[in-house]
């Protein structure tokens, strides 16, 4: 069952909160005394930089076929079987 008056009725305001959706489930909230110390990133030793390899483009194939088995013909007189394909337009 819907409640259309509870659908209807005004929504609340939006509250101040602590929650915060990047922090783990658990952790403590930082201290509000400004950012703590973080130890420097390490950086890599200067040197020559190596280009890397061009490799040629993938060779492309051709589109693929729009086409569909719908289903087969047999001709037994003839020896011959037709297979039915479409290409899901219809033509009548």
């Amino acid at each position: 069952a819907v409640d259309l008056g509870r659908l209807n009725a005004p929504k609340p305001a939006p509250q101040e909160t602590q929650r915060n959706p990047f922090r783990f489930e658990g952790a403590r909230p930082a201290p509000s005394g400004g950012p703590t110390s973080l130890s420097p990133v390490p950086t890599l030793p200067a040197g020559p930089v190596m280009p890397s390899p061009i490799e040629p483009p993938l060779p492309v194939g051709p589109p693929p076929i729009p086409l569909r088995c719908i289903g087969t013909v047999e001709a037994p007189q003839r020896g011959t079987k037709l297979a039915v394909l479409s290409d899901g337009r219809d033509v009548c």
